[in-house]
């Protein structure tokens, strides 16, 4: 039996012989988190037709897969957030050291609720009531004080919003940091799961658009930068802590800027023909440039407003059948 007919999935074998459908690039480590979490935070190797192979094997069909535990295990490192492929193994992960560093986050999120309560209401946090602070807890979308407490630590949530929210300011102005506007295009239609009332910005390095992966990740005073899940800013990242979920709100219009890499054949009308494409495509093109080399080649770089990953698959779809185009990539700087 074949079972190459997908091309982005690989099929794998348990042991005991149970089929494993994986997205192609998949590692051991993907596979031990898509049987358990705890085999995956227990890992400490793998197998692979019964020979020992690294962790960021990539599987292939036909693999049988065995992964080795130990009970003894400290938990995952933070180097697998490099290595795993599938977002279900990241975030597994990633929660992992959340939980780990929750106890650190909350009494930090309690000490600087307490400073600013000082510095604002000439006030502490064992003065205010708890009740009032379950109050905006809830408003926040958070189910329990402590959660709260740790978004605060973390940075996910301003102490200074929370005293402005509990009203108790001793007529004191509250100064918060200046944000610069950012250049990116407006944040709307980007959620901060569990959060609300956050400066959302997307990250220039790899620009996300609806239909992306996305990562947020908290910068202390500057809110969340939405990050492609992929964006090797966010798999290097290792102030795990910081890392939250985002997620794709509808929004009618929204468009976002994409810059596309177009290489093809160097001839006259080459560049009409591919902005005529993208025209036709309803996308409208911001900015354009043309480079030329001597072997007869030429590379195209457009900046693209897209409403969505699927209308931009759409409009390089139509780019790379125009004749004379060898390849088109999505920019990642």
């Amino acid at each position: 039996v074949k079972l190459d007919i997908f091309q982005d999935q690989v099929f794998v074998f348990t042991p005991k012989g149970d089929v494993k459908d994986m997205p192609a690039g998949a590692t051991p480590l993907d596979f031990a988190y898509r049987i358990h979490t705890e085999i995956g935070h227990a890992c400490i190797g793998a197998k692979v037709n019964n020979r020992l192979v690294p962790l960021d094997y990539r599987l292939r069909n036909g693999d049988i897969v065995e992964i080795v535990t130990t009970k003894a295990s400290h938990g995952p490192s933070r180097d697998w957030l490099a290595i795993v492929q599938t977002n279900q193994a990241r975030e597994k992960i990633r929660q992992w050291f959340k939980r780990q560093q929750r106890d650190e986050n909350i009494a930090q999120g309690r000490e600087l609720l307490d400073r600013e309560l000082r510095r604002l209401a000439h006030e502490t946090l064992a003065s205010v009531d708890s009740a009032r602070l379950t109050e905006i807890a809830t408003q926040l979308h958070f189910r329990e004080l402590d959660d709260f407490y740790a978004a605060i630590g973390y940075g996910a949530v301003s102490s200074a919003q929370v005293v402005s929210r509990l009203g108790i300011q001793d007529d004191v102005e509250i100064s918060l940091p200046e944000v610069a506007p950012p250049a990116a295009p407006s944040t709307a239609g980007v959620r901060v799961k569990g959060v609300g009332d956050l400066l959302v910005r997307f990250a220039n390095c790899c620009s996300p658009i609806p239909g992306d992966d996305i990562s947020g990740y908290v910068t202390r005073g500057k809110g969340v930068t939405v990050h492609r899940a992929t964006c090797p800013s966010v798999l290097s990242e290792k102030d795990i802590e910081r890392l939250i979920e985002v997620e794709w709100e509808v929004v009618a219009q929204q468009t976002y800027p994409i810059t596309v890499r177009i290489e093809g054949i160097d001839r006259p009308g080459l560049l009409n023909e591919i902005t005529n494409v993208v025209a036709e495509a309803k996308v409208n093109i911001v900015a354009a440039s043309v480079s030329t080399h001597p072997d007869g080649m030429a590379t195209l770089t457009l900046t693209l407003k897209v409403t969505s990953l699927q209308q931009l698959s759409k409009v390089l779809a139509r780019i790379e059948g125009v004749r004379d185009v060898t390849g088109v990539t999505r920019e990642q700087h």
